[in-house]
C-alpha cells in the first residue's frame, strides 16, 4: 500500500515484528503516525488470538517504551535510531514473573515489501486471525400484517459493528420479487466485505461501521431505511448516510415517489433527488411560514451551511412515505448534520400530482379503509 498522506511519523516500532515471549513464539504490530500511535497488539503463533496493547509513556513522544496489556506490562529497549531487532521484557501483575521478550522486523509479506505505516492494519499481521464474518437471521417480526425478519452481518468479537438488510417472509409473487430485488441491492457478501475491510482498519486507526435497517409498512407498501455510519476511509472523518428504499406490496414493484409530480419523467429510483421546480418551491416556503413545526431562521442556516446557498431549485431531498402523506428529508450529510424533514400530507400535494401520484394516492385511500372495516 501507499504510505497515508495524513501521517506525520512514523514512530521506531511501527510495522509488524515476529519473535518470542520466553519461548512462545508471537507476531506483534504497532502503528504508526497520529492515529492510534499509542496502539499496539500482539497474538501467540500457536492460538490465534490478538491482545492489545497501549502504550503508557505516550505523552513522551510516542517512542513506545512501556506497554500494558490485560495480564502484564511490556519495557522495550529502544535505540536512538530505529532498528530490525528489538529486546524487553514482559512483567505479570505482581511483578513476580519476568519473561524476555525477542522481536525481529517483517519487512516483507507474500513477496511484496510491507508498509510500516499500515501498523496493525497489515496483512502481515491480520492474515493469519482474519475472520470469517457470520450472516444471522433474526426472529420473525410483524407489522401492519407484513411480515419479514432482519439478516445481519457480524464479525464475533465486534457485534456492535454489523451489517443489517432484511428479509419479506411470504411466498407470493409480489413477497418473491421484493426479495429478489434486496438481494441485488444489499447481497449479503458486499455486506460481508465492507465490514471485513473495515474490521482491518480497525487496528491501524480504529475505523467502525454498522448499516441498520428499519422497517415501516404504509398503506400498500413496504419501507426500508438503510441507515450507515462508517469511519472506514483513511484519512477521512466519519461518514453517515441513509438509503431509502420503497416497494408496493400487491405488484412486488420498486416505487419511485418522484414520478408522482407533475413534470417529472424520471423512472429509475433514486435516494437523494431535487424537485421539480414548483413542488421545491413550495416545499421551500414551509420555512417562511408560522408553522410552529419549523423555525425559521435556524432553518435558513441549516440550508446555508448544508447547500452554501438559498436557491431552493438546487435543494435535494430523500423522498420517504409516512402514514397520509411524503416526507421530504434533507439528507444527512457526511459528518452528520443536516437531515431537517418536512412532512406534507397528501391532501396539500394534490396540486403537483400527476396522474400516477393521484393514482398512487387513490390506492393508498382505499388500502386504508379497507384496513378500517
Amino acid at each position: 500500500m501507499l504510505a497515508l498522506a495524513y501521517q506525520e511519523e512514523v514512530t521506531p516500532l511501527a510495522g509488524v515484528w515476529t519473535g518470542t515471549i520466553g519461548k512462545q513464539a508471537i507476531t506483534a504490530c504497532f502503528n504508526a503516525g497520529e492515529y492510534r500511535k499509542d496502539k499496539g497488539s500482539y497474538y501467540y503463533q500457536r492460538y490465534l488470538q490478538p491482545i492489545d496493547l497501549v502504550s503508557t509513556d505516550i505523552k513522551s513522544g510516542g517512542i513506545g517504551t512501556e506497554w500494558k496489556e490485560s495480564d502484564g506490562e511490556w519495557h522495550l529497549l529502544l535505540g536512538e535510531q530505529p532498528s530490525d531487532a528489538i529486546k524487553g521484557t514482559w512483567t505479570n501483575p505482581d511483578k513476580s514473573r519476568t519473561l524476555p521478550i525477542m522481536l525481529t522486523k517483517v519487512k516483507e509479506f507474500d513477496g511484496e515489501p510491507i508498509d510500516d505505516t499500515d501498523g496493525c492494519a497489515s496483512d502481515a499481521y491480520l492474515k493469519a486471525i482474519e475472520p470469517s464474518p457470520k450472516t444471522l437471521f433474526g426472529p420473525e417480526q410483524v407489522i401492519n400484517g407484513v411480515k419479514y425478519r432482519e439478516v445481519s452481518v457480524i464479525i464475533e468479537g465486534f457485534e456492535d459493528r454489523r451489517m443489517e438488510t432484511i428479509e419479506v417472509v411470504g411466498d407470493t409473487p409480489a413477497i418473491q420479487a421484493i426479495n429478489r430485488q434486496l438481494r441485488e441491492i444489499t447481497p449479503v457478501s458486499e455486506l460481508a466485505s465492507k465490514l471485513l475491510g473495515c474490521w482491518r482498519e480497525f487496528w491501524g486507526k480504529g475505523g467502525q461501521r454498522e448499516q441498520r435497517a428499519e422497517v415501516s409498512v404504509i398503506g400498500p407498501w413496504l419501507m426500508l431505511r438503510l441507515e450507515n455510519n462508517a469511519d472506514c476511509v483513511k484519512g477521512r472523518s466519519i461518514e453517515v448516510w441513509d438509503d431509502t428504499y420503497i416497494w408496493n406490496l400487491e405488484s412486488g414493484e420498486r416505487e419511485n415517489l418522484l414520478s408522482w409530480f407533475q413534470d417529472e419523467n424520471t423512472t429509475e429510483p433514486r435516494s437523494n433527488v431535487t424537485l421539480p421546480t414548483g413542488l421545491a418551491e413550495f416545499i421551500y416556503d414551509r420555512i417562511g411560514t408560522d408553522d410552529p413545526t419549523y423555525d425559521h431562521f435556524s432553518l435558513l442556516e441549516e440550508f446555508l451551511r448544508c447547500y452554501g446557498d438559498l436557491s431552493p431549485e438546487k435543494y435535494k431531498y430523500r423522498l420517504e412515505l409516512f402514514d397520509g402523506g411524503i416526507d421530504f428529508v434533507v439528507p444527512t450529510t457526511s459528518n452528520g448534520s443536516c437531515g431537517d424533514s418536512f412532512k406534507i400530507p397528501f391532501k396539500e400535494l394534490r396540486p403537483f400530482l400527476n396522474e400516477k401520484g393521484e393514482a398512487a394516492v387513490a390506492q393508498f385511500r382505499k388500502f386504508s379503509a379497507a384496513k378500517k372495516r
